[in-house]
């Protein structure tokens, strides 16, 4: 949600980036931190709790994919093929 990552920046695995964070240009964030902030900084590690709730969320968007395909409107980009109408 609007968090910027820069170029040649590393996030850890498990860690979660705030909404509106900026991770500057060559950040190492370690595994299993949650950062917020411009510049983004850790303020605690994530939770099992946390890193369950990210997993049930993305895999709500795996299962409204159809979904999603049959807007009147997909980017070409996400699903790697051509827009099914005009803009």
């Amino acid at each position: 949600m609007g968090a910027i990552i820069m170029n040649n920046a590393v996030i850890g695995s498990n860690s979660i980036v705030g909404a509106g964070a900026l991770v500057t240009e060559n950040a190492k964030i370690e595994p299993g931190q949650l950062v917020i902030g411009s510049p983004a900084k850790p303020v605690k590690p994530t939770s099992q709790a946390m890193i369950d709730g990210i997993q049930r969320s993305a895999e709500g968007y795996v299962q409204k994919i159809p979904q999603f395909r049959a807007l009147t409107f997909v980017s070409p980009i996400i699903l790697d093929q051509e827009p099914t109408k005009d803009v």
